[in-house]
């Protein structure tokens, strides 16, 4: 493991280098290292926890961080920065806790294959949010260039969305700039603290845009762009008072076929759950056959 920097954000520098064994830990693995969703969503719950102990009244120091990352790199070749800068950029963007925090940047590969779970329950804020008085004459759109060859999105579909939408734009007269992951951060913040609006689909700078309080008008065949997509329930089951429309903020990153387990032998796996059996209200027949079922192959 390699150590590159430490940060001191909203304090002081005060010679404290976190470590693993003393620390919270972030860990960015082998498929989450340059996305932007991934790196908010990772590092929004240390803001989090810093902020909510301060105010508890049992946090008056900073609060200690270290970050671990496979591989500081490029994303890609033309990119203008690598992920380092952008997640230092990103850092830096967070309104900060009052205490600080301070945290320290290491480089070491995945030694296996995990996905960290990650979820979108936390929008923490960027310091400096759109303002509607200071925005300009202009809308931004993320690329879908940059996903033509991501299974995760039919592209002549969204293709199809994204010309239609250019078209009531120019219809209207309202100039519009893409902007996407080759873009310098910095301009892209900038980006979205100028622009009238944000069109994009369910990914990328999706993310950042929702952190930077950006008008955010989200297209695509995604479930989670659909103007008729409400959330039913919550957990454990209650339905919603309200209707609540569905979007990628309140979803977990991973799914069920993607739960972290232990082998017998404590080898760490990725899979779905083999220890719960619905049997529902037990009113129906086959409620009852499984209930039965059940009890005879584990009594």
């Amino acid at each position: 493991m390699k150590y590159y920097e430490t940060l001191y954000l909203n304090c002081k520098n005060n010679g404290h280098i976190p470590e693993l064994h003393n620390s919270d830990v972030v860990r960015f693995d082998d498929r989450n290292y340059h996305a932007y969703g991934s790196m908010v969503s990772l590092i929004g719950p240390m803001f989090f926890k810093a902020y909510r102990l301060h105010k508890c009244g049992i946090l008056n120091k900073p609060y200690s961080v270290s970050f671990v990352i496979p591989k500081i790199e490029k994303f890609k070749d033309e990119d203008p920065e690598d992920n380092l800068e952008r997640i230092k950029y990103i850092l830096n963007e967070f309104v900060p806790p009052e205490t600080g925090l301070i945290i320290s940047i290491y480089e070491a590969p995945e030694g296996f294959k995990c996905i960290t779970p990650f979820d979108f329950f936390i929008m923490w804020p960027f310091r400096n949010q759109w303002n509607k008085e200071s925005a300009e004459d202009f809308v931004l759109i993320q690329d879908i260039e940059q996903i033509k060859t991501n299974n995760n999105y039919h592209w002549p579909r969204l293709k199809g969305s994204l010309d239609r939408i250019k078209n009531e734009l120019t219809d209207l007269d309202i100039p519009y700039y893409f902007v996407d992951y080759k873009t310098p951060i910095a301009d892209l913040f900038q980006g979205l603290s100028k622009c009238r609006a944000f069109f994009t689909f369910t990914g990328g700078i999706y993310y950042l845009a929702g952190l930077k309080g950006t008008p955010t008008i989200s297209f695509g065949d995604s479930p989670f762009a659909q103007i008729d997509n409400y959330a039913e329930v919550k957990f454990p089951g209650k339905p919603f008072k309200d209707k609540v429309i569905q979007t990628c903020w309140g979803i977990h990153g991973l799914h069920a076929e993607k739960i972290i387990q232990l082998t017998s032998d404590n080898d760490m796996y990725q899979g779905p759950q083999k220890v719960v059996t619905n049997i529902g209200n037990v009113e129906g027949k086959k409620e009852i056959e499984i209930l039965r079922k059940k009890i005879m192959e584990y009594c």
